[in-house]
């Protein structure tokens, strides 16, 4: 129809400016450009588009807008998927570490096998975000990996790693952390806490053991 014909230009319109916007980087945005950056968010969100849900994704090197960023994008379901596993491995970390949150909301299974990639990043907020999100999505054979981070530099991530784990099946994480004997009894006090946030039989042995050291 005429109507039909006459909405394509004005879509192509708004694809290029609400991506530009979104895209565009400030050393230090304004609240005004702040203001703007939500309500394009809010008109993607309400478009649908998928071809909006790349540059949506690459807006979060601005954690300012990050709320409704997720929002929109948990919003999008399915169709927002692609641009989020495509995100896990942008340059900027903090698209990776929203991508890593995103994953985990919209519970992206694919998505277990690039954070465990992330657990190797030089950020530490990039690690601390894969944990959360390996958590997040219960992804069983990532525990190994996150048991190695017990042991990383930075409090920050160790302590996630705690959490994490801690939030997953007590018995497989249990198992696993015993069959690591060596970084189990270099990281007993962690391991401990561990056990303590999820206890299983199985850890007896070891918290015996504890007691008498």
């Amino acid at each position: 129809s005429s109507a039909g014909g006459a909405r394509w230009p004005v879509a192509v319109v708004t694809w290029l400016a609400y991506a530009g916007l979104l895209v565009a980087r400030q050393s230090q945005p304004t609240p005004a450009e702040h203001t703007l950056k939500e309500a394009a968010i809010a008109v993607i969100r309400a478009l649908a588009l998928p071809r909006l849900y790349g540059p949506l994704v690459e807006a979060a090197w601005d954690a300012a807008v990050g709320e409704p960023l997720l929002d929109a994008v948990v919003f999008a379901g399915a169709a927002a998927h692609p641009a989020v596993l495509a995100g896990l491995a942008h340059q900027d970390p903090d698209v990776r570490v929203f991508c890593a949150t995103a994953a985990a909301a919209l519970g992206i299974a694919e998505a277990a096998e690039p954070c465990v990639k992330l657990l190797g990043a030089s950020e530490t907020r990039v690690r601390v975000a894969a944990l959360r999100a390996l958590a997040g999505l219960s992804a069983e054979a990532a525990v190994p990996a996150m048991l190695r981070c017990l042991a990383d530099p930075t409090e920050p991530v160790r302590k996630a790693a705690v959490r994490a784990l801690g939030a997953m099946d007590a018995g497989l994480v249990t198992h696993a952390l015993l069959a690591e004997r060596e970084l189990a009894h270099a990281q007993a006090a962690l391991a401990l806490e561990i056990m303590r946030i999820s206890p299983c039989s199985a850890q007896h042995e070891f918290v015996g053991a504890a007691l008498c050291d």
